[in-house]
């Protein structure tokens, strides 16, 4: 770029001179190449810009929570000066999975597996999920860290007397809620391993495997067992096993603890790594994903608006500390699953728990409960009630439960019609007793 002064011969001239440009800038005329036609954006390029903007957005949010700000402000450093920005990062961020260890596993109680998880501000969990070759869950449990190079152990409770063919599923969250899973297979004897593509792969391997937000490569190394190579991410939706539906429902949740993001229905479609950041989706479409714990107001304010809850709920700002309290318990329990629906605006329009309650009676099985489900008051009567029921039935067989049960307030009669014509039968009569 040019500066010309003084020359009367371009005072006062602006426009084109083949290939230059006179302008006027800060006063002075300007003498610049002509600008080139801006090239389109790429359908990647506007997710990825959807993704970043919904990661100030909610950077900016959970940092006017004064515990969390605190929380981030610890991760301030040269490149990272606020704790809005740790915030930012956390959140374009999912941790990294870089070591499976069970190499010693045989399949007998008291065994460590161990796991090698990062993130680039912190892990805050990492869940093992045991499965038989037959795809039944031997046991899941939380694993614990160990020091500061990103260990993590569980020690194994359930005896397996069939190792090999063991599915070991790693869960490893940040505090952002970003999930990344990984999957490794004990090989089976006298067979020859093959990964989910059909090519063989070699004990201590390392696999590439991209970071489906942030595009980067991060390596996994499998001890003593074999990744199981999924697919990736479908770039304009979130969704899980259970895919968008004709219903225009999309689910966010896959197997215990898991939340997943797949391309179409079936178990091979299982993805290394989802992003809790909302993702644009087709107009009227709903999406079904596991409450976080910047959902809570979102999700009180719903307990709170109809005629029972106002009278036993708290919906203030800041809320009570008891339902962060309560969030967390409910979090760390593989057996619980706080659910929220999302409009095609990101915002919560619906929540409802489902519990999995296993118990000795019908041979060990699973009895599935719902309850606390809640429509936002403009959307009550258009059908998104009865649409959330037929999820959570979905869900509720998904793991393996034989049967669904609730229990309403005889209050609400008008409830109870509603839960009738969708199958549900007063079979048996309910007690309560205040404690």
């Amino acid at each position: 770029m040019a500066i010309i002064n003084g020359n009367p011969a371009v005072n006062g001239a602006s426009g084109t001179v083949g290939k230059l440009v006179y302008k006027r800038w800060r006063g002075k005329i300007v003498l610049a190449n002509k600008p080139g036609r801006r090239k389109r954006t790429t359908e990647k390029q506007r997710d990825n810009q959807d993704d970043f903007r919904s990661a100030v957005r909610w950077a900016k949010s959970v940092c006017k929570i004064p515990e969390t700000k605190a929380m981030y402000a610890k991760g301030i450093n040269d490149k990272k000066h606020s704790a809005n920005a740790v915030a930012l990062s956390d959140a374009l961020n999912p941790p990294e999975i870089r070591e499976i260890d069970i190499l010693t596993y045989t399949g007998a109680p008291g065994e460590l597996i161990r796991v090698r998880a990062f993130d680039d501000f912190k892990v805050k969990s990492v869940s093992i999920t045991i499965t038989s070759a037959d795809d039944n869950i031997i046991e899941n449990g939380e694993a614990q860290p160990r020091g500061k190079k990103g260990l993590w152990r569980m020690t194994t409770t359930v005896r397996n007397a069939n190792a090999p063919g063991t599915v070991f599923t790693v869960f490893a969250r940040d505090f952002a809620g970003n999930l990344t899973t990984k999957k490794a297979t004990i090989p089976v004897a006298g067979g020859k391993p093959i990964s989910s593509e059909g090519s063989p792969i070699t004990i201590n391997d390392k696999k590439q495997v991209i970071n489906e937000t942030t595009g980067k490569k991060a390596t996994t190394r499998v001890v003593g067992s074999f990744v199981k190579k999924t697919s990736t991410r479908k770039p304009s939706t979130t969704s899980g096993e259970l895919s968008t539906t004709s219903s225009g429902i999309e689910s966010t949740l896959d197997k215990p603890g898991e939340m997943t993001v797949s391309q179409s229905p079936g178990p091979e479609n299982e993805s290394d790594i989802t992003h809790h950041v909302p993702k644009p989706v087709a107009p009227g479409q709903m999406v079904y994903r596991k409450a976080t714990r910047h959902d809570l107001p979102s999700i009180v304010g719903l307990l709170a608006n109809d005629m029972l809850g106002k009278q036993r709920e708290k919906f203030q700002d800041p809320l009570p500390k008891e339902y962060y309290n309560a969030f967390e318990r409910i979090s760390a329990d593989v057996n619980q699953e706080l659910i929220v629906v999302e409009d095609d605006q990101s915002e919560v329009v619906g929540t409802m728990q489902l519990s999995f309650i296993p118990y000795l009676t019908y041979q060990g099985g699973i009895r599935a409960q719902i309850e606390a489900v809640r429509v936002r008051e403009d959307l009550r009567g258009g059908g998104l009630g009865q649409k959330m029921f037929e999820w959570a039935i979905e869900r509720s067989k998904e793991r393996n439960a034989h049967l669904l049960q609730l229990t309403t307030d005889k209050q609400r009669p008008d409830a109870i019609r509603f839960y009738e014509r969708l199958g549900f039968k007063a079979s048996h009569e309910g007690m309560k007793m205040s404690l």
